[in-house]
């Protein structure tokens, strides 16, 4: 299966053991999502969208993780049945664009009613 990401940075779902020894929660798993949709690569390529393959079995675990529960109720993330190519383009265009981490763009100064700086740091 895969799971399609529009987060900028990647993201580690965390599964604990509770109260495991001396009463410490202790890690059992963690499954890994591909981040970094919306940065330009060293390539200038900027991905609208990353997949991460997982195993069925993972994809359930994840099902149970609050966390990517509200990833995904956010349009962050979504688990994809098919795995063509059509249908990750159509689920993307379903899903939110950028988190609030994603880099500035001149199209983004350009509705704030900013200027784009061609050096230094941006206006605020």
């Amino acid at each position: 299966m895969l799971v399609l990401s529009t987060l900028t940075s990647p993201q580690d779902y965390t599964f604990y053991k509770q109260n495991g020894e001396d009463g410490i929660n202790q890690v059992t798993d963690t499954i890994h999502i591909n981040g970094m949709s919306n940065v330009a690569s060293k390539d200038l390529i900027t991905p609208h969208g990353v997949v991460t393959s997982l195993t069925d079995a993972q994809v359930e675990k994840l099902r149970t993780h609050p966390v990517f529960q509200t990833h995904v109720n956010n349009g962050f993330v979504k688990i994809l049945m098919n795995s063509s190519s059509s249908a990750q383009e159509k689920a993307k265009d379903d899903m939110e664009k950028e988190d609030k981490s994603a880099p500035l763009t001149p199209k983004k100064y350009a509705k704030r009613g900013k200027k784009v700086p061609t050096s230094g740091t941006p206006e605020e």
